[in-house]
């Protein structure tokens, strides 16, 4: 008899005797934590530099505009 797959050419047994380390739960809460502050400086870095690009627009319509 074959051996059962999980997905094709995958060997259930293979995946039930794979070996998988964990941190600890306040390394993984940690590490949470510190990928939650990355994403809110990401979205603030860009909110800034939508802000310099619209200012930096605004700029140079005004000189066009005014010749100022």
């Amino acid at each position: 008899q074959a051996p059962q797959v999980a997905q094709k050419n995958i060997n259930l047994k293979i995946l039930n005797d794979l070996k998988v380390i964990l941190p600890p739960k306040s390394k993984q809460k940690e590490f949470s934590r510190f990928v939650e502050q990355t994403d809110k400086s990401k979205v603030l870095i860009e909110r800034s530099n939508f802000l310099i690009n619209m200012f930096r627009r605004v700029e140079i319509t005004r000189k066009i505009c005014y010749n100022k």
